[in-house]
């Protein structure tokens, strides 16, 4: 596996949980089945923005696919390439440190994926649309992106701003919602150690929006990760795009 030198700006807080992230992410699972059977079939190298700690890139090299992961923490690679040699995958992963804002030459790729909203930790539409520009660039002629994003209900804010909710076992989260500036104030906290980070997030229809004016062309949409097509209410929105023709 290859890692570039430096990290960007921006990925301090991954650096600080460390290997609490994946015990703080450990019941996500619904977006996996997705992202497999969006890569089923590809012909040719798959990327990951925000590969992590290899929850999703090594279940995609054990399915047979050559992956090539980036992401902006040293700690989150050292992560996934441990846990990419105890599943007997490290030939098929490459690992690359960068910033999804300006990704290095990856491709040409068959699949860009970015999964588990890490679009959501850009700031403002201009590092939105260099970031969707980015992963435009690395898709094949052929290759489609595929990433999710969050839209909070004004129901979700209630039940949940400023609170401390237990996510996983001695893993707590507490997230103050800005409704007006559409921002996250994001902590996470267990045993002592606590780790904030700032996510910023738009509608649907502003993504769909920010994908055109990076040059991609959306082929689907969905609400959630079940197939369903989008209504535009708030959740999960699934984006599948193609570069535009």
């Amino acid at each position: 596996m290859d890692e570039a030198r430096r990290a960007p700006a921006g990925s301090e807080p991954y650096e600080r949980l460390g290997e609490l992230y994946d015990r703080w992410c450990e019941s996500v699972d619904e977006d996996l089945p997705f992202y497999r059977e969006h890569c089923r079939g590809a012909d040719g190298t798959v990327v990951e923005l925000g590969c992590g700690s290899g929850r999703i890139a090594v279940p995609l090299a054990l399915d047979g696919h050559q992956l090539t992961g980036l992401d902006g923490s040293p700690r989150m690679l050292e992560l996934c390439r441990e846990r990419a040699r105890v599943a007997g995958v490290e030939d098929r992963i490459t690992l690359v440190l960068g910033d999804l804002r300006d990704p290095p030459p990856l491709g040409p790729a068959a699949r860009v994926v970015a999964p588990f909203r890490p679009y959501l930790h850009l700031s403002g539409d201009d590092e939105r649309i260099a970031a969707l520009r980015g992963a435009c660039g690395l898709l094949a002629d052929d290759g489609l992106l595929a990433f999710d994003v969050f839209e909070p209900s004004i129901g979700d804010v209630r039940h949940t701003d400023g609170r401390w909710i237990e996510r996983e076992n001695d893993i707590w989260e507490r997230a103050r919602w800005d409704w007006r500036g559409r921002t996250i104030e994001l902590s996470v906290r267990s045993h002592g150690h606590l780790v904030t980070m700032q996510l910023e997030w738009r509608s649907a229809a502003d993504w769909r929006a920010l994908c055109v004016r990076a040059g991609l062309e959306i082929t689907a949409v969905y609400a959630g990760f079940g197939g369903d097509p989008s209504n535009g209410w708030p959740g999960d929105h699934v984006f599948v795009c193609r570069r535009a023709r």
